[in-house]
């Protein structure tokens, strides 16, 4: 097979899409319902947003690297996230959870298409933990995290009562 800049050109994508993750953070990632796309999130590097990465399978070439919410958070924060879909819904419910300057813990939410602005749910989070995940079971979201005292505590979430909780392991 000879090669000429022509058989070259469909693998320029792929050399120049590398996606940046500045040092010292760390990343969150989810799978969509229905579908075989992922979704990134990763912390900006001036600890101001946080981003979303759009990626399909191995092979393809990420889609996107947006920047979903400019607000600050706590420097090389964890990340952790969840997506699902509500019965009858056509876009999937996203949460990425964070830590604030605060030390709270934090939450973004995309719902009914769009992003919102932030929220610090309020919870204390211990000052450098680095102990955040997040899971759905059934119509509850958890959020694990080390709380302000030390001790491995869960913030949930319960659609059918909507007001969040929080309690010590």
């Amino acid at each position: 097979m000879k090669l000429t800049i022509f058989s070259l050109l469909p693998l320029l994508p792929a050399i120049c899409a590398a996606i940046q993750i500045p040092r010292g953070t760390t990343s969150a990632a989810i799978n969509l319902p229905q579908s075989s796309d992922l979704r990134i999130y990763h912390q900006s590097s001036l600890s101001l947003g946080i981003h979303e990465v759009s990626v399909g399978t191995p092979a393809r070439v990420p889609i996107a690297d947006s920047l979903i919410w400019g607000g600050p958070t706590r420097q090389n924060t964890p990340l952790a996230a969840i997506t699902y879909s509500e019965e009858g819904q056509n876009t999937p419910e996203i949460r990425v959870y964070y830590i604030t300057p605060k030390n709270t813990l934090g939450e973004l939410a995309y719902f009914k298409g769009k992003w919102n602005n932030g929220a610090d749910l309020g919870f204390p989070v211990l000052a450098d933990s680095q102990a955040l995940y997040a899971l759905r079971v059934g119509f509850v979201i958890i959020v694990g995290y080390t709380n302000g005292q030390g001790d491995l505590a869960e913030a949930y979430y319960d659609t059918a009562s909507p007001v969040w909780r929080t309690y010590t392991l």
